[in-house]
């Protein structure tokens, strides 16, 4: 897995979580166009699209480095199961 850094996140927690169901929505995005992205590397387009949906997953959930990103938005998500909130 790629470290992508975001600039555009800020490094404090965020002061809103995110709603779980659209960070799901963005987690699963991601994870896709990695798959995409690893299987056809040389695609600038999928490319831009990966780089593009892990900056959104840094701002989501307040971090620089993707793979923080994505371990936070997984913890929320499972957070959220936990709690017994309904999933969509």
């Amino acid at each position: 897995m790629a470290l992508l850094p975001c600039s555009m996140a800020h490094p404090a927690k965020p002061a809103l979580l995110p709603d779980p169901y659209t960070l799901r929505h963005h987690l699963a995005r991601f994870r896709d166009l990695r798959r995409r992205t690893f299987a056809v590397p040389d695609d600038a387009v999928v490319r831009a699209r990966y780089e593009d949906a892990g900056c959104s997953l840094c701002v989501m959930v307040g971090h620089r480095m993707v793979h923080h990103a994505m371990s936070a938005a997984e913890q929320l998500v499972a957070v959220r199961r936990l709690d017994g909130a309904p999933v969509r």
